[in-house]
């Protein structure tokens, strides 16, 4: 439910990630109706609509004011509602992470800019100021080689090396939380 920039409006990944979203739904019997929307404004949703908003892995680097984008969200779920974000870990952001390697620093962690690679307390202060709860936060390991490689790099991979791929006294990198997931909750209608 989001969207890069204006000339994307209509693009291919956001279409055909909702088009794959909706087979699994009719495959499975499930009444969902999928959207593609900016989140920096969800024109086409109406506000007190929704009881669940997700963010997944990608979307915060595309997003150039955390701030309006959770107002937004804030906007259009019902009272009670959550919004749900996972991405990669900002902890990740100043290190090359080259699996294998020692950490290279290669920026400090205050620097979010050019490419908007927010920090923790971005996100948390972007929720909050869009008046909606932080309920829970989960800092999560990675699982499983494809966090370290491209499909292309892992089928290159030695089966064997990949093993401890996560295993930080192999793969030092792996001592570095990988993802972060943050669930936010609108309050209840005022009366």
């Amino acid at each position: 439910m989001y969207r890069a920039f204006e000339d994307m409006r209509h693009s291919d990944i956001s279409e055909k990630q909702l088009e794959h979203a909706q087979e699994i739904a009719d495959k499975l019997h499930l009444r969902i109706s999928f959207v593609c929307d900016d989140t920096m404004r969800l024109s086409k949703l109406k506000d007190n609509e929704f009881d669940l908003v997700y963010t997944s892995n990608g979307t915060h680097t595309w997003i150039a004011d955390l701030a309006v984008m959770y107002q937004n969200i804030e906007r259009v779920l019902k009272p009670s509602g959550f919004s749900i974000m996972y991405d990669i870990h900002p902890f990740n952001r100043p290190f090359t992470g080259e699996p294998w390697k020692a950490p290279q620093v290669i920026k400090p962690y205050w620097e979010t800019m050019p490419s908007c690679h927010w920090r923790v307390q971005d996100l948390v202060n972007a929720m909050t100021k869009a008046r909606l709860s932080i309920k829970e936060m989960a800092e999560l390991p990675a699982v499983g080689a494809s966090f370290w490689f491209s499909y292309d790099e892992l089928i290159q991979q030695n089966p064997d090396k990949m093993k401890n791929i996560n295993n930080w006294e192999f793969n030092p990198m792996a001592a570095l939380p990988a993802w972060i997931s943050i669930a936010a909750q609108k309050g209840e209608e005022q009366k």
